[in-house]
């Protein structure tokens, strides 16, 4: 995206921008789910 826009703003494949915007919408949440998840089966597992 940074080469295309560069050259010009029609250059930029939107699409991909898109895609990598919702995939970062996606990640850092399910990230998040699964620390705490993770978190709450070792503080049951260990008693911490």
């Amino acid at each position: 995206m940074g080469a295309g826009a560069e050259r010009r703003v029609q250059a930029v494949r939107w699409s991909v921008g898109k895609r990598i915007l919702m995939a970062w919408i996606i990640t850092l949440p399910g990230a998040a789910v699964f620390g705490a998840v993770a978190h709450v089966v070792i503080r049951a597992i260990f008693g911490y």
